[in-house]
């Protein structure tokens, strides 16, 4: 007896000739599903490259939150994105009504911030002194806090550690509700190229 079978094209599924229904649902959630994929890939690619760029033109620490808060919707896609692409329903990622408030960034430069938990995006961490060669880099260390307004009904998940994360502010100890969160972070300058300009002016300066 000959069997009659669908073969998916994208996953090898097989489906018999009497399950046709099944398989063209099945189609269809693969085609959405690669649709996705490809628009996460697309935003990486173009916020990886839209990122570099912009960090090369901060040149002072004190111009990083009002940058932020000017592009906190495109920085709220992209971790979308990047950090919650299953999240069709908002469930966990940001909703289309968020906002953020009332950020503050208080930091100072150190030629040796420690590296033990977080590092720049090409730098490597030294947690329990696994990379005795590397035990830090230069940057600049202190605390984050702000408020991230967004409706009643998703109050319970935080994202906004990943908005803040996926642009380079390494968040460490901290926490907190939406209304208000805080957290130890650091911004170290091989991230954010920029920001050499206010070393050298600072050195002429005296400062350091």
């Amino acid at each position: 007896m000959k069997v009659q079978v669908h073969k998916c094209r994208i996953t090898g599924k097989l489906f018999e000739d009497k399950d046709r229904a099944k398989y063209i649902l099945h189609l269809k959630a693969m085609r959405t599903k690669q649709k996705e994929l490809r628009l996460h890939e697309k935003i990486r690619v173009e916020f990886a490259a839209w990122l570099t760029n912009e960090r090369s033109l901060i040149y002072d620490p004190a111009d990083i939150i009002p940058w932020f808060m000017k592009n906190q919707r495109y920085i709220m896609d992209a971790a979308n994105a990047l950090k919650f692409p299953d999240d069709k329903k908002y469930q966990r990622g940001f909703h289309p009504d968020d906002k953020f408030t009332d950020i503050e960034l208080r930091i100072k430069y150190s030629p040796c911030v420690s590296n033990s938990h977080q590092c720049p995006d090409n730098g490597i961490t030294n947690w329990c002194a696994k990379n005795p060669g590397v035990t830090s880099y230069p940057g600049w260390e202190g605390y984050i806090n702000g408020t991230l307004v967004r409706p009643s009904k998703y109050n319970w998940s935080y994202p906004y550690s990943e908005a803040l994360e996926i642009v380079g502010l390494k968040t460490g100890a901290g926490g907190g509700g939406n209304d208000s969160w805080n957290y130890d972070v650091k911004v170290f300058l091989d991230d954010w190229p920029g920001l050499g300009q206010i070393l050298v002016v600072n050195k002429l300066k005296g400062v350091f």
